[in-house]
C-alpha cells in the first residue's frame, strides 16, 4: 500500500487493477438489492466472439450500476483504477453500445 489518505488505504500503481472485476462486482450488486439483474447478465448468451464475452459483461454491468446510480461507490470500493484516467480505454472497451 502507498500510505492512507483521508482514511483510507491508497494502492500503489502496480497494486491497483485496471480491469474492472466481475467477481466484486457481483458480490456489490448482491450487496445493492441487484440480484435479479446480475443473474441476468451472467447467464445472457454472447453469441458473437466469446474471447469478449467478460467486456461485453462488463459493460452491462457497469451499465446497471450507472442506471441505479452505485457506479461512483463501485469505483471507490473496489475499482479505484476506475477513478482515474487509465480507465478511459477499458471503460470505452466495455461499451455495449456500438
Amino acid at each position: 500500500m502507498l500510505g492512507n489518505i483521508s482514511g483510507k488505504e491508497v494502492p500503489k500503481m502496480d497494486e491497483q487493477r485496471k480491469v474492472l472485476s466481475l467477481k466484486e462486482a457481483y458480490v456489490f450488486g448482491v450487496q445493492h438489492n441487484l440480484e435479479q439483474e446480475l443473474a441476468e447478465i451472467r447467464e445472457m448468451e454472447i453469441e458473437w466472439d466469446l474471447s469478449y464475452s467478460s467486456s461485453l459483461r462488463r459493460g452491462y454491468v457497469i451499465d446497471l450500476f450507472t442506471r441505479k446510480g452505485v457506479f461512483d461507490i463501485f469505483k471507490e470500493q473496489y475499482w479505484p483504477t476506475g477513478i482515474t484516467w487509465l480507465s478511459i480505454p477499458q471503460l470505452m472497451g466495455y461499451s455495449t453500445r456500438p
